[in-house]
């Protein structure tokens, strides 16, 4: 018989967002892949309210199932007395995620609650029990960032497979990593999905469900192999996008680097064949400019030859000179337009993981959405 410790992920009154109870055992690799899901399920809050999300997931050693919805979709608290507890110090509405996990063994059949599309009992106790006990903390309060440890507890009621299940097309992603099933998101097909989830929950399959994503776009880097959205009309199969993979410092400090511009570094054979060809040109001229000279201010015979000399190396030094200065800056504008276009490539690169992940800049719509759902 499988037991359930709590799950709850949410905002209290002045504190932002995060896990508010988590099993005693979990660490933090099982932590990580719990929110990786969680953050999946709570992407564009504001189609919560009246939707909410139902997610069953498994790994080799979990099941966790659980619901992201509003707060007040909860349900009153038993306790009639109570503080309202579904609105931050601003007033909005929250949202929240609330769930159970079990440890996953060969020798347990693990059976999952029931889907209820419109009871959300069995999630009212644990919100309340532990956004209240976190309900008036501090930001700078230490146990603000501390989830409340939760126990494992007797079984929960179970899912009943209906016995048509077997008749109907629904093949689970169990496998394929790197694609994502869609179905649309209409309650037959919730109904239906969740029973084909309850019978393959076992040791070494990887359940993966969600149901009621706002759209399928947001299920393409999103942590679940099986998802319904609201803007999916029919079954289809989709590639999901692979995150490029972040370049460590020592891989990047092994790179060539970018080449010193200097009077050594030429383009081609050709650009050095008309380096040499000034220097011999421009000392040709200075000579036969020494010449003249000479012969203009009447210099003797036997120092002709040394004025001829001067004028060659001064022309020689100075033509080097230019095409020293030419080529510097002509290395220089190469380098810079390739530097923008690495930055424009990464933030190219930064917007479209950026939007597929869900994240963008906000706008003033984006805030005030926001300020209507508990974001800050």
């Amino acid at each position: 018989m499988s037991r359930w410790a709590a799950i709850v992920y949410g905002r209290t009154y002045e504190v932002d967002f995060r896990l508010l109870a988590l099993p005693h055992d979990f660490n933090r690799t099982e932590t990580d892949w719990l929110m990786s899901h969680i953050q999946t399920m709570t992407r564009l809050p504001e189609e919560l309210p009246s939707k909410p999300r139902w997610a069953v997931f498994t790994n080799d050693r979990l099941c966790v199932v659980g619901v992201a919805c509003m707060a007040r979709d909860l349900g009153e608290p038993v306790n009639n007395n109570a503080q309202d507890i579904t609105r931050d110090q601003r007033g909005r509405p929250l949202y929240t995620f609330v769930g159970y996990a079990t440890r996953v063994t060969d020798q347990d059949i693990v059976k999952i609650p029931d889907y209820l599309p419109e009871n959300f009992s069995l999630f009212n106790p644990p919100y309340y029990q532990y956004v209240t006990a976190n309900w008036l903390l501090k930001s700078y309060d230490d146990r603000s960032n501390v989830p409340i440890s939760t126990n494992y507890q007797d079984s929960l009621p179970t899912v009943e497979i209906p016995t048509e299940l077997d008749t109907r097309e629904f093949n689970l992603n169990l496998v394929e990593n790197n694609k994502v099933y869609l179905w649309p998101d209409r309650d037959p097909e919730r109904y239906y999905l969740w029973a084909t989830a309850a019978k393959q929950i076992r040791a070494g399959n990887n359940v993966s469900l969600c149901m009621g994503l706002a759209s399928g776009s947001n299920a393409i880097n999103g942590a679940f192999l099986n998802v319904t959205a609201t803007d999916v009309t029919a079954p289809q199969k989709i590639i999901r996008m692979q995150e490029r993979t972040p370049v460590s410092s020592p891989e990047l400090a092994s790179e060539p680097s970018e080449p010193r511009p200097n009077c050594q570094t030429f383009s081609n054979k050709k650009d050095k064949i008309i380096f040499v060809s000034l220097q011999v040109i421009a000392a040709f001229i200075g000579a036969i400019s020494g010449f003249l000279v000479a012969r203009i201010w009447g210099v003797v015979n036997d120092k002709v030859a040394i004025y001829t000399l001067i004028g060659g190396v001064i022309a020689w030094i100075l033509m080097l000179f230019a095409l020293t200065v030419n080529l510097l800056i002509k290395n220089n504008s190469s380098v810079k337009p390739r530097s923008h276009k690495h930055e424009r490539d990464s933030n190219v690169s930064s917007f479209n993981q950026d939007s597929v992940l869900g994240f963008r800049d906000k706008t003033e719509q984006d805030r005030t959405e926001e300020d209507d759902m508990g974001w800050r």
